[in-house]
């Protein structure tokens, strides 16, 4: 919007459900991001209702099908500097202590992210992001 203080929360979740691709989000400045939230999906969702599949069926990062490796390294190459927060509202964690839930959650995302960070490459069979187009800066591919 341009307004001073505003920006967008990039939610991996609501991200990959609308149909965004990993090529519009390395057009994103990363000064106008202003969070980002991840989770985990299965496709197709398992609910036909988009509020009933967020609330209930989101999974733990690296248990569903969403590419969360590409997305961190969208960010990451965006140069993107801001804390990730995780957000699964599921009601497979419904009952679990948070001390359970905190560690299942942790790791779960640390693995995500020590992935995404390792530059694994597509002869290893890994078919996540690459930048396909320039940047929004006149970057182009990974740094």
């Amino acid at each position: 919007s341009g307004a001073v203080g505003a920006g967008v929360i990039i939610d991996s979740y609501h991200f990959f459900r609308g149909g965004g691709t990993l090529d519009e989000l390395a057009h994103v400045p990363p000064h106008d991001i202003a969070g980002i939230q991840i989770s985990d999906a299965v496709v197709p969702p398992e609910s036909d209702d988009y509020a009933t599949d967020t609330r209930q069926f989101r999974r733990a990062p690296g248990e569903g099908d969403l590419d969360l490796v590409g997305f961190v390294r969208c960010l990451d190459i965006l140069g993107t500097d801001l804390p990730l927060s995780v957000e699964v509202l599921s009601r497979e964690f419904d009952g679990l202590d948070a001390s359970t839930l905190g560690r299942r959650l942790g790791d779960t995302t640390r693995a995500v992210l020590a992935h995404a960070r390792a530059g694994a490459s597509h002869e290893d069979g890994d078919e996540t992001y690459r930048p396909s187009a320039t940047s929004h800066d006149g970057h182009s591919g990974a740094r």
